[in-house]
């Protein structure tokens, strides 16, 4: 099958045009196209991609100890090999492992605002408290990367120290929020429900409907099966 070279071929068609008077004006995107030439190989090659990681991990492709001895069928790469490869990075594999372990973290409003853009520049993650960022799952991530390329730690090490850092932390935010919290109910301070109690009380009131109505209900069925059963 011959290649369709129609559309690449545009410029030297108008340059033709132009010199022998088929064109007496010059098209306005002419000059782009001339200084952006469309590429001419139409050849296919592999996509290929090189993710510059932020930390050097050694990973150790293990035997499947449940895989056959041989592999007799072969693999259809051809399918997927044009294809643009997906981008993985460690850091997302850490936060996927941090939030199935941490669901409810999830729930935690977030700040999305910054004042520059530029808040992970000033960031020092020597300590897993920062001034301008609060504390969250990707604190725990960013401890971590940091351990591993300044203190020499392994994957496993430095995630286990960053978490226990951040239990550390959330148990005392935790505590100061509770304390804080009694110390102005002494004062007078009253709090409101919050809306999951809200939320919680009203979905009660609807179980406790339920229940009675569904007693009565009961009785008037077993007081009607028990006068069938006397006639």
């Amino acid at each position: 099958m011959k290649p369709q070279t129609g559309a690449v071929n545009v410029l030297e068609r108008t340059s033709h045009y132009l010199k022998s008077g088929v064109l007496r004006n010059k098209p306005v995107w002419l000059q782009a196209v001339a200084n952006n030439p469309p590429t001419k190989n139409f050849l296919k090659e592999p996509k290929t991609l090189k993710l510059e990681q932020s930390i050097k991990v050694d990973r150790e492709i293990l035997p499947n100890p449940n895989a056959p001895l041989y592999n007799t069928k072969s693999k259809n790469t051809a399918k997927s090999l044009y294809k643009i490869p997906k981008l993985n990075y460690v850091e997302d594999e850490l936060r996927e492992i941090f939030y199935k372990q941490h669901p409810w973290e999830l729930s935690r409003p977030k700040i999305l605002l910054e004042n520059s853009g530029n808040d992970a520049k000033t960031q020092d993650w020597s300590k897993l408290t920062q001034i301008n960022k609060q504390l969250d799952g990707e604190s725990v991530i960013q401890r971590a990367i940091y351990l591993i390329n300044n203190e020499s730690k392994t994957l496993k090490e430095a995630y286990e120290q960053s978490r226990f850092e951040f239990y550390r932390l959330r148990i005392q935010q935790e505590l100061e929020e509770q304390i804080s919290k009694e110390e102005n109910s002494m004062f007078g301070a009253s709090y409101d429900v919050t809306p999951v109690e809200f939320g919680l009380a009203k979905e009660q009131e609807f179980i406790d409907k339920w229940v009675v109505d569904a007693t009565e209900l009961t009785k008037i069925s077993e007081a009607n099966k028990s006068n069938v059963g006397d006639v």
